[in-house]
């Protein structure tokens, strides 16, 4: 079972809810003997006087336990910032969705007691690292929890990507872009143009077509030890490499994008009780049954 000490927090920059929920639990923290550190460039607007340890973001890779307040976007940025150390992560929930997200604030009280006494499992969950060449060098490197995208922007017209696996030519893609997702971010970008939902304890990389122009370029599995090089082999508007939909690249006709598992992993702090598949059914599937 962790021990909890340290404890950082991220949070949705310009949420008043939950900066106000913030506030009233940091001086309980202190009074447990939990040090919380807060990534100074998140809490400007807080007054944290002898509260808590205002830090950087890299100083949170150092922290026992990261507690992300806003949406899945905020979790997501909580992951980032951590940039692969390990650190469980869990996520209160002040935004619509909450797939990723532990718990919501209307009862966080209850369930953050037994996160605080280490009552938790860690969940390792696989990353995937996307890196751009222009001219045989690498210009970008990422990290992605959820997802790699291309995608065009502006004028709405389709570009040509050329796709291969592992060395090998596998298709010419007419389409407006295409996501390379990781099991956790199927159930995002790559579900709403699609793909389908997997497990996300699985070994595997989805990639799928943004409106192909050829109906038969459906979504495909590959194994997470593939390598998928993308060249752009032409286009009619810019197109933007995007990572989780947090930071993007501007991709020139001739670029290659090459998307394989990361070394890095992330570390999901889940309770005892949590089941992937009653979430699932709750979050997308509630008419079912």
């Amino acid at each position: 079972m962790p021990t909890i000490k340290k404890i950082g927090f991220v949070i949705k920059k310009g949420n008043a809810k939950a900066f106000s929920f913030i506030e009233k639990l940091l001086p309980w923290l202190e009074k447990q003997g939990y040090k919380v550190y807060l990534p100074e460039p998140l809490f400007s607007e807080i007054k944290i006087s002898g509260k808590a340890t205002l830090c950087s973001l890299e100083d949170l890779g150092s922290v026992d336990l990261l507690v992300t307040f806003g949406g899945d976007g905020t979790f997501i940025r909580g992951v980032r910032v951590l940039d692969g150390a390990k650190v469980p992560v869990v996520g209160v929930n002040f935004g619509e969705f909450g797939f990723l997200t532990q718990t919501h604030h209307d009862n966080f009280e209850k369930t953050f007691v037994l996160f605080l006494k280490g009552d938790f499992r860690i969940e390792e969950r696989s990353k995937l690292k996307a890196e751009v060449y222009r001219k045989g060098k690498v210009q970008a490197t990422y990290h992605a929890l959820n997802d790699v995208v291309l995608h065009t922007f502006g004028i709405a017209r389709i570009a040509k990507y050329k796709v291969s696996v592992d060395g090998h030519p596998l298709i010419l893609l007419r389409a407006d872009g295409i996501v390379m997702s990781t099991p956790t971010g199927s159930t995002a970008y790559s579900f709403a143009a699609g793909g389908p939902i997997v497990d996300p304890q699985s070994l595997l990389m989805v990639f799928t077509p943004i409106c192909p122009q050829n109906v038969a370029h459906r979504p495909l599995i590959f194994s997470n030890t593939s390598i998928i090089e993308v060249e752009i082999s032409s286009r009619n508007s810019e197109i933007l490499l995007t990572i989780d939909g947090q930071e993007q690249f501007q991709i020139e006709e001739g670029d290659q994008i090459k998307v394989q598992k990361s070394n890095q992993k992330a570390y999901f702090a889940k309770s005892p009780s949590y089941n992937y598949f009653e979430v699932l059914r709750n979050k997308l599937f509630s008419n079912s049954l």
